[in-house]
């Protein structure tokens, strides 16, 4: 697809510019496009008339027709109907099948970058989010009780892609990295057992049924946590 204008005024000259932005992110049709997302250069432009750089961002949706991922990013991204529109024409069919479409594809929406990236992390790796956030509300109890932890401020908590667990000389086949981030630019590591993963899976799985809950774009702790309570 191709790119469309935006603009934006440049931080240093204060002059408006018109830049090249990517509505839709089809990283199957056009893969050189993760690269720069992961990178950031996908959002980094600079102004013409004083060559100063400046990250602009702005919404978007990625799709990844392989491991059937949709995910839409940006400060509106909870608007589905605008996200299945951007679909429906970017796949040009006339005989697109929404139900069929939801039960084959994960479907997100998020703003913020690092949630996009752990999604993609995640969904890649064929690991289910709803899961993963119910494990990190557990690992963040667990930590309050800890001597390592007790004492830190917790800031976040994220997902971590084996290639990462490995270049750490953490990984095994049978564990799930998390990465607790801490104020003072500290981060600890720790593990979740794919057995574990599995029965907290059916848990979600059984809540879900039992509530008869539709499957929302925005999973994240809020979501887990009000699952919890109804």
């Amino acid at each position: 697809m191709n790119p469309e204008k935006i603009k934006y005024t440049c931080p240093a000259c204060k002059k408006e510019v018109e830049v090249e932005a990517f509505s839709n992110i089809n990283v199957t049709l056009n893969p050189e496009l993760k690269e720069k997302l992961f990178s950031g250069e996908l959002f980094v432009h600079e102004c013409p008339y004083c060559q100063a750089k400046s990250q602009v961002m702005y919404s978007f949706i990625y799709h990844d027709m392989v491991n059937k991922i949709l995910i839409s990013f940006g400060d509106e991204a909870e608007h589905v109907e605008e996200l299945i529109q951007n679909l429906q024409s970017e796949l040009s069919e006339e005989d697109f099948d929404l139900k069929q479409f939801m039960q084959e594809y994960r479907v997100r929406s998020v703003k913020n970058i690092n949630d996009l990236f752990e999604k993609i992390y995640l969904f890649e790796a064929e690991l289910d989010d709803r899961v993963i956030e119910l494990c990190k509300l557990l690992i963040l109890d667990n930590a309050k009780e800890e001597d390592l932890l007790k004492d830190e401020k917790i800031l976040d908590i994220r997902y971590l892609p084996k290639e990462i667990m490995q270049s750490k000389g953490n990984i095994t086949d049978d564990i799930i990295g998390m990465n607790i981030y801490c104020e003072g630019d500290k981060a600890f590591i720790r593990t979740i057992e794919i057995p574990f993963y599995d029965q907290t899976k059916n848990q979600i799985i059984d809540l879900v049924r039992e509530k008869n809950l539709m499957d929302d774009l925005v999973i994240d702790q809020s979501w887990v946590e009000k699952i919890l309570l109804k």
